[in-house]
């Protein structure tokens, strides 16, 4: 099973009468590895290359299909009604092969929608695609824990040697094996603390704020943005101790969860996207 949609238009179904049919190997091109920048030349005075320092680009693509209807001038207006849909803002592009299901952003290149006469009542169509990034996104997931508990003295995990140890200890760690094949910045959202940090492993990265969150209000911290507020939307950047924005890893990563004071209510959400190369 494939699909392969635009803005919600599904590029295998029927729209105004008219039968939409894409090929299933524009779904397989958006696999393809990111292109890069490198440019070597030939070192004179001795064997082998020079080379730039290589940087990804994004990934261009195009989709292409065939428009079956009752009548041209019924093609042409679901044409027309497709055409309504693009922008040139970016367009979320969702596509499935089997049970895998992705998407994209992705802007309409500068040649824009071409249509051609493939036969009686039939026509054939080429959407020109770029992703600026190149890369493409799986399933938004979340994880919340509470602060750690024990009940054998231990106030919180221990950390030595990128190891974490524990006994006898609920929540303050959060065990996520991470899917993608690029780093995912993390959304995390705390309530109901005191002077938080929080740690990803095995990346050693560490977020500490200098501020108590009490009642209704959460402190959203945005590594993608990067941005330290207030849900009301104070600035909360000052109260940073320890700034560093943090990233799951590809394979698996625990994010921990501390205070100097334990309060049962506070909780951690982190959310992130599983991106792929």
């Amino acid at each position: 099973m494939f699909s392969i949609s635009l803005n919600g238009w599904d590029f295998n179904s029927v729209h105004n009468g008219c039968r939409w049919m894409s090929s299933i190997q524009n779904t397989y091109d958006l696999f393809n590895g990111l292109p890069n920048n490198l440019d070597t030349s030939q070192n004179i005075f001795t064997g082998g290359y020079y080379r730039n320092i290589p940087t990804y680009g994004g990934k261009t693509f195009t989709l292409t299909g065939y428009i079956a209807g009752p009548s041209e001038s019924q093609i042409i207006q679901t044409v027309d009604q497709f055409k309504r849909l693009l922008s040139l803002d970016a367009m979320i592009l969702d596509f499935t092969v089997g049970e895998l299901k992705r998407y994209m952003n992705v802007y309409v290149s500068y040649n824009g929608l071409k249509v051609s006469y493939a036969g009686a009542r039939l026509i054939s169509f080429s959407l020109p695609l770029v992703s600026l990034d190149g890369y493409t996104y799986g399933s938004q997931l979340t994880y919340t824990t509470g602060l750690p508990s024990s009940t054998g003295g231990m106030l919180f995990p221990f950390t030595f040697d990128n190891l974490i140890y524990s006994e006898n200890v609920s929540n303050g760690i959060m065990r996520i094996n991470y899917a993608g094949s690029i780093p995912s910045p993390l959304k995390l959202v705390v309530s109901n603390v005191s002077n938080p940090t929080i740690s990803v492993y095995p990346s050693n990265k560490t977020m500490s704020l200098n501020y108590t969150v009490t009642n209704s209000k959460k402190i959203i911290i945005d590594s993608t943005n990067k941005t330290i507020l207030l849900s009301n939307g104070n600035n909360l950047y000052n109260s940073a101790v320890s700034c560093n924005w943090l990233y799951l890893q590809p394979g698996m990563n625990y994010v921990t969860f501390k205070s100097p004071v334990y309060n049962s209510l506070a909780r951690l959400t982190a959310s992130f996207v599983e991106v792929f190369e």
